[in-house]
């Protein structure tokens, strides 16, 4: 499947199910200390972006997302403490 494929499909078709895990969704807030800098790499809907002081959300499908690339073509200007990468690792 190709990039323009995929973004097509999260764009469009796929939605989160992480709020229905005990130990995934935004039970993963707690854990994360106030300066903590987070990247959330496939933050699709940025869902964590309004809970989470400094956090940086890349995503290649959702216009959401703070910086809209894939994980490859991402180049960081900083370092993070915390990296969510919740259901997109796979892809």
């Amino acid at each position: 499947m190709d990039q323009k494929e995929l973004n097509y499909y999260f764009a469009n078709f796929w939605h989160s199910t992480t709020d229905h895990y005990i130990y995934s969704g935004m039970t993963i807030i707690d854990k994360i200390q106030p300066d903590d800098e987070v990247i959330d790499v496939g933050c699709g809907r940025n869902q964590f972006k309004k809970h989470i002081n400094k956090l940086t959300g890349i995503d290649p499908a959702r216009d959401e997302a703070d910086i809209k690339c894939t994980i490859e073509d991402f180049n960081p200007k900083l370092k993070f403490d915390v990296a969510l990468c919740l259901g997109s690792i796979n892809f």
